[in-house]
């Protein structure tokens, strides 16, 4: 049911033979979520040229960002909000 939703927001293949767009979504949200180099990615989405190319392509074009507006619109007021700091830069500084 949710990638027949996400569907909706992927792009024409222009007659160009494609890979199976959830093989390739399933194999970006292993990568991110573990934290995996993409040539870590699972076995059954090889290559993993193909996810990299495919996930640079569809952020170029914001389809991730259609997909969270979208998301984001449908949902009510949140009960949690998660904050990701791995990329804060922390410096420390001596206290005198």
């Amino acid at each position: 049911v949710q990638m027949r939703w996400i569907e909706q927001f992927s792009p024409l293949s222009h007659d160009v033979p494609r890979v199976d767009d959830r093989l390739i979504v399933s194999a970006i949200i292993s990568v991110i979520k573990n934290g995996l180099r993409w040539r870590d990615a699972p076995r059954s989405c090889r290559p993993h040229k193909t996810i990299y190319s495919q996930f640079i392509r569809w952020s170029r074009l914001g389809l991730f960002n259609r997909i969270f507006v979208e998301l984001a619109g449908k949902s009510r007021e949140p009960d949690r909000i998660r904050i990701d700091a791995t990329h804060l830069k922390v410096v420390s500084q001596a206290v005198v």
